[in-house]
């Protein structure tokens, strides 16, 4: 995990890597990551249509295979994960590093509050509807950018606790990643069954450009961010990639999603997402 690149994100650790690497294709130490990824899937299946683990595990936020019923049913109730983390010192290098043995910067744990339900289980759980969203349909109306968008679900399970949208719009060239991505949310008070509806706007207005530089490692540069009052446009047409200067290759194109949230009895948290986007592979 590194500092995250992205405007408003500059703050948090996001997720770099799978391997443990502390250096960028350059070979040079990773200061910044132009990624918002702060959780790490084991294993999923959608409800319609197929599944094409290959092309989500490219992601550092997914497993490069999917974690089997059993390997899910062997990790005990609050297990404890511990995270080591490296720092930096003077001139960009790393104090210490994965390949000599030593002792991290910072050594922290984690609880889990409950045990991970396997694939087979969850299939046959009652879960909430989130409703379809012209939101995310390039071709409707809604196409444009938003200052509110309206989040329906019918409430079947547990009473939605949270809902959230987001919008994001990357443009990358070899010099620079420009990035726009704006989150708004909101708790839902007075939980009910039966179809439910709430207006979100924009709560994270944030967008900005970091040079390849800061993000490789050459220079320490939070990007300049300014602030923006819409969800993002999307564009129809298929994005595109490009490599930079620093080797590494990134995406242009847009994305857009929906969630809701709710609370098994175990006090897992369940998740139902719509999402779109035109990334490509």
């Amino acid at each position: 995990m590194h500092r995250s690149s992205l405007c408003g994100e500059d703050t948090n650790m996001t997720i770099s890597t799978k391997n443990g690497a502390l250096v960028n294709a350059s070979n040079v130490p990773i200061l910044f990551n132009n990624s918002g990824a702060t959780s790490f899937r084991l294993a999923a299946e959608l409800k319609n249509g197929t599944f094409d683990w290959s092309r989500v595990a490219q992601s550092v936020a997914w497993r490069d295979t999917p974690m089997t019923d059993a390997e899910l049913a062997a990790i005990p109730p609050f297990a404890e994960y511990s995270f080591e983390l490296w720092l930096f010192g003077p001139g960009f290098t790393y104090r210490s590093n994965l390949t000599n043995a030593t002792t991290p910067d910072v050594t922290y744990r984690q609880r889990m509050n409950s045990r991970p339900l396997a694939i087979s289980a969850l299939k046959n759980q009652q879960w909430n509807i989130l409703s379809a969203s012209d939101f995310l349909n390039p071709f409707s109306l809604l196409f444009v950018a938003q200052s509110t968008v309206s989040v329906n679900w019918n409430a079947l399970a547990e009473p939605v606790d949270f809902v959230g949208v987001a919008g994001a719009q990357l443009t990358a060239t070899t010099t620079s990643a420009t990035s726009v991505v704006v989150t708004g949310s909101a708790s839902v008070g007075n939980p009910q069954s039966g179809v439910r509806s709430i207006s979100i706007a924009p709560t994270s207005l944030v967008a900005g450009t970091a040079s390849l530089a800061g993000i490789g490692g050459v220079n320490i540069t939070i990007p300049n961010c300014s602030t923006i009052t819409q969800f993002p446009p999307l564009d129809i047409a298929a994005g595109t990639k490009i490599t930079g200067t620093d080797n590494v290759v990134r995406a242009n194109g847009t994305a857009r999603e929906l969630v809701i949230r709710s609370h098994a009895t175990n006090r897992a948290h369940k998740f139902v997402t719509h999402s779109w986007n035109n990334f490509i592979d």
